[in-house]
C-alpha cells in the first residue's frame, strides 16, 4: 500500500522547520523584559538568517 502524501507537505514541513529554529535558537536563549524588545530579536533573527528576496516573499 502506497502511502499518500499531501501536495503542501514539504511547504508545510520547510514552515514548521522555520519557526522550530527560531523558537530554539533565539526566543529560548532570550530575556525579553516587552513584546517590542521580542518582536524586534525575531526580525532581527529573520534578517540574519533569510536570504532578501526569500523576506520579502513573507511580508
Amino acid at each position: 500500500m502506497r502511502q499518500q502524501r499531501h501536495p503542501h507537505g514539504e511547504w508545510l514541513n520547510r514552515v514548521e522547520r522555520f519557526f522550530r529554529n527560531i523558537t530554539t535558537e533565539r526566543v529560548r536563549r532570550g530575556a525579553f523584559t516587552s513584546v517590542p524588545e521580542w518582536v524586534a530579536a525575531i526580525d532581527e533573527y529573520i534578517a540574519h538568517r533569510m536570504p532578501r528576496r526569500a523576506r520579502e516573499l513573507w511580508r
